[in-house]
């Protein structure tokens, strides 16, 4: 939702608190990514499929930045923002209905306590 509201922005003094929600979804995104696959790995593979990862995500940085680049240019900037908002929301939708089959999965593995014995906040 933040890069649609930075591809609507056309101040900076409107775009800079936007980019700051882009880099604290950038940033969740990734730790909730790592955490989720390194809690759902087995231990005795958590090291090879942790390099493989880390491979392809620093590895295929460049590229996905060479592409986007070429994307922008083409495009212009505000609809580039757009489409990889609209294409990273889509993702965000299919995540948000694949969780709750996630869930069961971590809950069933034992990988996390059941629900009745996890603190809520008041």
């Amino acid at each position: 939702m933040s890069l649609l509201a930075l591809a609507a922005s056309t101040a900076l003094w409107v775009a800079i608190p936007v980019l700051l929600a882009v880099g604290y979804g950038m940033i969740t995104g990734m730790a909730g990514c790592n955490t989720l696959l390194q809690s759902l790995v087995p231990d005795h593979l958590r090291g090879r499929v942790m390099s493989l990862y880390t491979l392809f995500f620093l590895g295929m940085a460049p590229i996905g930045s060479l592409m986007a680049g070429a994307l922008a240019a083409h495009l212009g900037t505000p609809t580039h923002h757009r489409c990889r908002g609209n294409w990273r929301d889509s993702r965000a939708i299919l995540f948000w209905r694949a969780l709750p089959g996630i869930r069961r999965y971590v809950l069933e593995q034992g990988l996390l306590p059941p629900e009745e014995l996890v603190p809520t906040s008041p």
